[in-house]
Parts: structure tokens; sequence; C-alpha cells
């Protein structure tokens, strides 16, 4: 309240002016109860300005802010500022105490799905929404992706790698670290204490600069306002169902890098292929499948090796025929 009223002050003597960095924060219902009118001039700013599955949030950004003003991208910017990537999936199977859990929890949700319309709060919908819950972290953290990388390590040459992992458990960020120990690799993890400590974090993007480290590891961290344009290979063992992430994790691999003569990325991506038959199917599991299917779609869309060189096509037609079950 008082910065409101040295602002409402200062707009006496001149225009003030807002510029929103990462608009798609402000769409929140926080920023709406209290948004200043004081502002002259706005401007925001975002890879993605829509706010998935918050219409509203979105509208309030449009009626704040104004329409779109200018729009460049990710297809105009690959080529140009951005360089381009090939991208490869790998499906991963649960192993046998993640069958039984998903099977267990999969009965669950279907016996308590009567109450995925009932009302947020309500004691129904909350076991629902819990067992929901538990049933993606599974898919998240399913162990055959930390299996998986030891192989894809032996046919590549391996630097400047970025491993994104889930942060729903902590687990798998440990088990990737374990297994880079075990490797021999040279790794660092990102956490918040790194990209606040100024030094140390000038030493490690130095380190990775020249390729003396490997590999960093990392879980949201490294979504949203950090910059290693360095970054020439990132394995995504843990994705949302948020478009703006994909978009955002997308900008981190592929800024440009003169400095290390960077003249593409890779994407490894990886996605679980549990048992599903007509009679495990739910409205959660359908929403979980199409969105990894929309997210495999759209990184495939924008990558350079296309449909036909990595299998993509069919597991498209895979995760196609489930949501037909």
């Amino acid at each position: 309240e008082k910065t409101l009223r040295l602002l409402d002050k200062a707009k006496k003597k001149t225009p003030l002016m807002l510029i929103g960095d990462e608009v798609h924060n402000l769409g929140s219902i926080g920023f709406q109860s209290v948004s200043p009118d004081v502002f002259k001039y706005l401007l925001g700013l975002s890879a993605t300005f829509k706010r998935q599955f918050d219409e509203e949030g979105t509208q309030f950004l449009l009626d704040y802010f104004g329409p779109v003003v200018f729009e460049f991208g990710l297809k105009e910017a690959i080529g140009i500022c951005l360089v381009p990537f090939d991208y490869f999936v790998h499906i991963v199977t649960l192993d046998e105490l993640e069958e039984a859990e998903w099977i267990d929890l999969t009965y669950k949700i279907k016996k308590a799905s009567y109450a995925a319309e009932f009302a947020d709060g309500s004691s129904e919908k909350e076991l629902w929404k819990t067992l929901c819950f538990k049933r993606r972290k599974l898919v998240e953290s399913a162990s055959g992706k930390v299996s998986m990388l030891p192989l894809i390590f032996s046919n590549i040459e391996l630097t400047r790698a970025l491993i994104f992992c889930t942060d729903k458990d902590p687990m798998q960020l440990d088990h990737v670290n374990d297994l880079l120990n075990n490797e021999g690799i040279n790794f660092h993890q990102i956490t918040a204490q790194e990209t606040k400590n100024k030094r140390a974090l000038a030493r490690l993007i130095k380190s990775f600069d020249s390729g003396e480290l490997k590999v960093l590891t990392s879980k949201r961290v490294l979504d949203e306002g950090f910059n290693i344009p360095q970054i020439e290979t990132a394995f995504i063992l843990a994705s949302n169902t948020v478009e703006r992430q994909w978009v955002q994790r997308l900008g981190r691999v592929l800024r440009q890098s003169p400095e290390t003569d960077k003249k593409k990325a890779v994407i490894y991506d990886f996605v679980v292929m549990p048992s599903v038959n007509n009679d495990s199917m739910d409205s959660d599991l359908k929403s979980l499948i199409r969105s990894e299917l929309q997210r495999v779609q759209f990184f495939d869309s924008l990558s350079q090796n296309g449909l036909e060189k990595n299998g993509t096509a069919d597991l498209v037609e895979k995760l196609l025929a489930l949501l037909e079950t």
C-alpha cells in the first residue's frame, strides 16, 4: 500500500510505465487483486503470455496490458536467433513394482472418478486429485528413465548437457547424480543457491564453457530467468502439461553461443508407456496421455529431423490409439 501511494504521488509529476517481465505471472489472483491504475504506459513481455487452464487470468492480462502488439514465434526464431535442434523420444516402461503401483492407483482412481466433477475442497474431490497426483508422479519419476541414460551416453559425445528432473520426487535428481558419479562423469547440480551466488555461478559457467564440466542437473530452477547458452544437449526426464514450460525449456537449450561455436542442439525426451486397457481408462489418464502426445507433437513440429527419422511417428500412433480405447 505504501508503494502504491508513492506511485500515485509520482504520477502527478511524470508519466509512469510498468514493464511486466514474464508477464504471465501477473495473471495470478494476487496481482489481479492489487493491480494498480497509476501507470500511463504498460508493456508485458513473455515467451507465452497465455495462462494454460486459466482463461480468466489470460483475459485479465489482455484487459490490463492490452492486446498483443508484437509476436516472434519459435518457428521464426529458430535459424535466426535460436539454433535448430534434433528431437529424439525414448519409450520407457514401468518396472514390476511401479507397474503394480500403477494398477493399484488406477483402480482407486476409477472408483473415485465420480467425484471428478465435484466442487474443489470436497473430501471426495480432494481424494481423487491426490490419487491422480500420485499416478502422475509415478510417471514423471519412473526409474526406467534414469536407467536408460547410460545407453544414450554411450552413443553420443556427452558435453555441455543439461538434465531436467521432476520436482515431484527429489529422489530422481539424487538417482541421476548418483548415476553420473558412478559413470565418472563430471557434473554439477544447479540449485537456487548456485543461482544466487554470482561468484560460484561464474566459476561453474566457466567450467561448463570449457567442457571440463560435462553435465548440469536441475529440477525447475532452470525453467525461467536463467541463462547458460552453451547448453547443447538436454534430457527431459520430467515435464508438466503446461506449454509455457516446454517453450521455456526450449529457450534454455536453443540459445546461440558464438563462444562455443554452437551450431545446433539435441533434445532427448522420455515417454512412459504403462499397460492400459479399456477397463483402466479414466478422464485423468486420458488427460495425461493427451498431454504427452501434445508435448511430443510440439517438440517434433519444431525439430529439424522430423517425424520420419526418429520413430516419433510410431509413438504418436500409439498414443492416439490409447486415446481411442
